[in-house]
């Protein structure tokens, strides 16, 4: 007869086990079937989905004031004013920004600098209008206001204007 000490004994029963968790890792994989999903998605924005523009502007006060709307697509609004000649002289511009686009936007206004800015004070809200949201549809009014701050006193001086160029940016909130 065979003759197993205890040392074998072990052995055999290690053995066994891995063979016995073979059995049920075959036997397991063999059963269950693997869920594999697979798909492509493409999301595209259409230009109009973004339409954040100039529309139109009004204007108030003294002097002269020559405003406009232009630049690509109305994103650009200039002025222009003169014939302030009175310390505490204003001029005020309001332009109207719509979106007219189907998604909300975030807004961006930059404006050049204003030239002379020691003879007059420039107060706007662009400050206030940067990083909000202008839903779709919405009108927003940006408005402009020039102080005269410095009187010209000079024998041969006509006038001195005040000038600057705002530009609009939108781009899709949430983003």
């Amino acid at each position: 007869m065979f003759k197993v000490n205890r040392k074998n004994k072990n052995l055999i029963l290690v053995v066994l086990l891995l063979i016995g968790t073979l059995f049920l890792s075959i036997a397991y994989a063999l059963t269950n079937n693997p869920l594999s999903i697979s798909g492509t998605t493409t999301i595209q924005q259409t230009p109009m989905d973004i339409d954040v523009y100039f529309s139109n502007y009004t204007t108030s006060g003294n002097g002269t004031i020559t405003a406009a709307i232009n630049g690509s697509n109305n994103k650009q609004a200039n002025f222009n004013i003169t014939g302030l000649v009175g310390y505490g002289d204003t001029a005020v511009i309001n332009y109207t920004i719509i979106n007219n686009g189907t998604v909300d936007a975030n807004l961006n206004i930059t404006a050049s600098t204003v030239t002379n800015t020691e003879y007059f004070q420039i107060e706007s809200n662009i400050n206030n209008l940067n990083n909000t949201v202008i839903n779709a549809g919405e009108t927003k009014t940006l408005t402009i206001k020039v102080k005269v701050i410095k009187v010209l006193v000079s024998s041969n001086s006509t006038t001195v204007s005040a000038n600057a160029t705002i530009t609009v940016h939108a781009s899709a909130a949430g983003i």
